[in-house]
């Protein structure tokens, strides 16, 4: 830096520097010069050497700022933008910077999400889950999650759970939603009119030790009938992520009754391999196989695998995606168990399937 630059700590590990006189070029090429200074420094503490990274952003003082508040902001996503770029970096906010603006529709979204929790206006929707070979009996169902706007519309969930799971949200929506299905079963005037409901974990719940806790207090105290009528749906990549931990988990609440379904199944490389490590009761195989499954002939290939293997390993299986009566046949025809998607049933509020009590249906909505 140089003599009449000002250099700040603002909290942690977190810098800012204010570069005067110093056009945007030289602006980078001095920020540049931090990272590689910083990459090449090594910090010894009780004999062992630490490498340490420095990831910056950006941003030109100009008449553009309307605040101080808009500058650090703008900062401070740049920063952001370039830890998620591989570290150790420089990201230069400009005007048509569509990962800052994405960064910056994330952290509204955090807010929203915030917001909604404390209020209580997340809604639960159910698709029913159709078996293949004969008649539909009780209740097979997944739970799906809406977002209740302070207007009154549902926001579907691709919309905002990314940013729950970037700022660390999901574990909460995971919670308020196992502890709402539980509400509905035990509310219900007969239970056996459910015979199973999927419930969908984050890859932060996975590996989150207090959310098991929480989760396997809810469900003991929940008792034997609500938990033989619980599926936990755990997606692959979010298993493998934190592998010990699901494994752990998937066994504690087998004790209980509870199944486990490994949901997007085929979307990793090595989906066989973790049938091995991971004790669960159902696969349900990645829509990519499903939806064209009729044309391809390689999908057709690979669903009869998942299929064969499924069989081996006592495991159930469902085929998501589908929305056409050709598929619908030809997975029957594979001897899939299961099958889910617009074409079986559009969702519709928890309450409507289930028939739950007005007073729970309010709690939810």
């Amino acid at each position: 830096m140089r003599s009449r630059d000002t250099l700040a700590r603002l909290g942690g590990d977190e810098f800012a520097v204010i570069l005067e006189h110093c056009t945007s070029d030289k602006a980078v090429r001095l920020a540049q010069k931090i990272c590689d200074q910083m990459d090449d420094f090594r910090f010894i503490h009780d004999d062992r050497s630490f490498r340490i990274g420095t990831s910056i952003g950006l941003v030109s003082l100009d008449q553009r700022w309307s605040d101080v508040t808009a500058l650090m902001q703008a900062a401070d996503t740049s920063c952001y933008a370039a830890k998620e770029a591989g570290r150790n970096r420089v990201h230069h906010w400009f005007d048509t910077d569509q990962i800052v603006r994405a960064r910056q529709g994330e952290m509204q979204w955090a807010s929203r999400i915030e917001q909604a929790l404390d209020e209580d206006r997340f809604v639960m929707y159910t698709q029913r889950i159709k078996p293949l070979e004969g008649e539909a009996g009780a209740i097979h169902a997944e739970v799906l999650i809406r977002l209740k706007d302070t207007d009154g519309s549902l926001i579907q969930p691709s919309a905002f759970l990314s940013a729950a799971e970037r700022f660390h949200l999901a574990s909460r929506i995971d919670r308020w939603v196992l502890r709402h299905v539980v509400d509905h079963l035990l509310a219900l005037p007969a239970i056996s009119t459910v015979q199973m409901l999927c419930v969908n974990l984050s890859g932060q719940s996975v590996g989150d030790r207090a959310f098991h806790r929480d989760a396997i207090d809810l469900l003991t105290n929940a008792g034997p009938a609500v938990c033989e009528r619980l599926c936990l749906e755990i997606t692959e990549t979010a298993a493998v992520t934190a592998l010990a931990d699901a494994s752990i988990f998937i066994d504690q609440v087998h004790l209980l009754g509870v199944q486990v379904a490994l949901d997007d199944f085929g979307a990793g490389a090595s989906s066989f391999g973790y049938l091995k490590n991971l004790n669960v009761d159902i696969i349900k195989i990645d829509g990519q196989f499903i939806k064209d499954l009729v044309s391809d002939q390689l999908d057709m290939a690979t669903v009869r695998c998942f299929v064969e293997v499924a069989k081996v390993v006592s495991v159930k299986t469902v085929a998501e995606y589908v929305d056409q009566p050709e598929i619908l046949e030809r997975i029957r025809a594979i001897g899939i168990d299961y099958a889910q998607g617009f074409l079986i049933h559009q969702p519709e509020p928890i309450d409507q399937v289930l028939g739950v009590p007005d007073t729970v249906a309010a709690k939810t909505d």
